[in-house]
């Protein structure tokens, strides 16, 4: 049994919060054509997402098993991204990810989507959401597969340092986990992500364009 069946429970207020959140990063979305989506998982993001080319990165083979068959599934590393041409790519989504690698296999991962991100005036990003272990300090370890703490300032910080520029930063985006007792109201999500008080978030949001100037 594979990590996907053991840790994440596909339910249906998984894929409608990931819905809610799709159109809150429409404006990021809409002129997009090829979007990556890294550690997929069982592919609630990649699946309701519109573009001509789609694409779903896994360690687990059984991802794609939760696949459509318009996405391309790539089983394996983040050393398969070396596959994709540079500029091929108008949006990666990368989703409770960075957190389960090392940092020299984080600082990896930037330059790469840093090479893969094709710049427009109207695209070009990477996006991240993810745990922030300034507000979900007590939780982040529950989960024994994590291995590098993010805060949303060591996050900027380590945009910049691979060639980003971060364009938003929203440290309270989400609650850490949507098993948690505070995620049952899932269903009002929507209005949640409208509300500038959001209380039991522990996942933060970046939204990034790369500028081209990564360090050597």
């Amino acid at each position: 049994m594979g990590y996907i069946e053991d840790i994440q429970v596909q339910t249906n207020k998984r894929r409608f919060v990931q819905k809610r959140i799709i159109n809150y990063l429409a404006n990021y979305l809409q002129k997009a054509e090829t979007i990556l989506d890294v550690g997929c998982g069982q592919g609630d993001f990649i699946s309701q997402v519109e573009g001509s080319t789609l694409i779903a990165l896994d360690l687990d083979p059984q991802a794609e098993n939760y696949l459509p068959q318009n996405i391309r599934f790539i089983n394996g590393g983040m050393e398969r991204l070396a596959e994709l041409d540079s500029n091929s790519i108008d949006v990666i989504w990368a989703s409770n990810f960075l957190e389960h690698l090392d940092m020299e296999d984080v600082l990896n991962f930037l330059k790469e989507a840093n090479r893969l991100i094709r710049v427009t005036p109207d695209s070009g990003y990477l996006i991240v959401m993810q745990p922030n272990f300034r507000y979900a300090y007590k939780n982040y370890f529950d989960d024994f597969t994590h291995k590098t703490i993010f805060t949303d300032k060591s996050m900027v910080s380590i945009m910049k340092l691979t060639g980003f520029e971060v364009q938003v930063c929203e440290k309270r985006f989400l609650p850490y986990s949507l098993n948690s007792k505070k995620a049952k109201f899932s269903f009002l999500v929507g209005f949640y992500l409208k509300s500038k008080i959001r209380i039991f978030s522990g996942q933060m949001l970046l939204v990034a364009k790369p500028s081209r100037e990564v360090f050597s």
